[in-house]
């Protein structure tokens, strides 16, 4: 099932990356394509600061802090940069707690997924 869910992920990805490209160039960047680029850069920003849970220099509560704040400067600037607020205070206040939300929800998600995956290891090893 891993296997399945990881070519699903690339598919999508790679999918998603040719599609925006092409649409782009084919109707023109208007303001729904611009926010899908920006969001698109954005993504990548995302999983590149992800990387910070692959080094061994510092404990996971601060690979968390290191990655949520880089997360909502990420988030904060690609929203501010598309122009969703007048003033970043006003952009903070209404982006900051949904990003919070969906930033938990996913942390769970990864963290059930982490857990079920654990289990099944140590099944096959016996344990």
């Amino acid at each position: 099932m891993k296997k399945v869910l990881d070519y699903a992920v690339m598919g999508l990805g790679i999918g998603y990356f040719i599609s925006t490209v092409c649409l782009s160039l084919m109707r023109g960047l208007d303001e729904t394509m611009e926010n899908v680029l920006a969001w698109m850069i954005a993504s990548v920003l995302y999983g590149l600061i992800s990387m910070i849970f692959d080094t061994d220099w510092l404990p996971l509560p601060g690979m968390i802090a290191v990655h949520f704040c880089g997360c909502v400067a990420i988030t904060l600037g690609t929203a501010w940069i598309l122009g969703y607020a007048d003033s970043f205070l006003s952009l903070a206040l209404d982006v900051v707690p949904i990003f919070i939300v969906i930033y938990i929800l996913i942390g769970l998600g990864i963290a059930l997924y982490a857990r079920q995956d654990t289990k099944k290891l140590n099944q096959k090893m016996g344990k």
